[in-house]
């Protein structure tokens, strides 16, 4: 179809976008591949608690804290979560049972399988302890990390957890989000619902064996 106005289009013979991708487009897949590349480190939480704890005391800090994981709480057992009141204190996976000796005190606020409303209150407290950096989170089904843009990852979860920071970037790489933005988060699912899903689930590969078997 000819251009009706006469103006604008492609000349004959030449491509309408001779660079191939947006520059800007070019340089994020170009910045996403070699973060994929690096090694990761976490931020020493055990190592810099001293330099850490002082933060604690925000309070916008501890509203974020209060308002997504209450969302935790709430959706998943129906208990509110309220100020003065520590994640740990509502573990119920047993991640820990080989530890000897004293607890680090970074371990009260973790909570097994609720890294996604745990990574506002993350995010802003990276921003308080190290403001210089561009502090971001990124996220996926699986995890969700705060991360510097470059080779630190400020991670509560998967550092108490023992699990390797490049692990915890890889799991986490799919969606990142810009300097200084929080995450969206929602009610937990009814710890009901996760059950009935793994009954199923465990219902179908028994029945799957059987047809196997038989």
């Amino acid at each position: 179809m000819a251009n009706p106005s006469g103006r604008g289009g492609f000349k004959k013979g030449k491509s309408g976008n001779p660079g191939g991708r947006p520059r800007a487009l070019v340089s994020v897949m170009e910045e996403a591949h070699s973060a994929t590349q690096r090694p990761m480190k976490y931020y020493d939480l055990k190592k810099n608690w001293r330099r850490v704890r002082p933060h604690l005391a925000d309070k916008k800090l501890n509203n974020i804290l209060v308002r997504d994981f209450n969302k935790y709480t709430f959706g998943r057992w129906g208990q509110e979560f309220t100020h003065g009141r520590l994640p740990c204190q509502f573990e119920s996976c047993d991640w820990d049972i080989d530890h000897r000796g004293r607890r680090p005190p970074f371990w009260n606020y973790t909570k097994h399988a609720a890294c996604h409303w745990l990574v506002n209150f993350t995010l802003r407290l990276a921003m308080l302890v190290m403001p210089e950096r561009r502090w971001r989170i990124i996220t996926s089904e699986k995890h969700s990390t705060v991360w510097d843009g470059d080779e630190t990852l400020f991670d509560f979860n998967f550092q108490a957890f023992g699990i390797d920071a490049n692990e915890c970037f890889e799991m986490a790489f799919e969606k990142e989000l810009a300097p200084g933005k929080y995450l969206r988060v929602y009610f937990a699912e009814h710890y009901s619902v996760d059950q009935s899903r793994r009954t199923a689930h465990q219902t179908s590969a028994i029945e799957g064996s059987l047809e196997k078997a038989a």
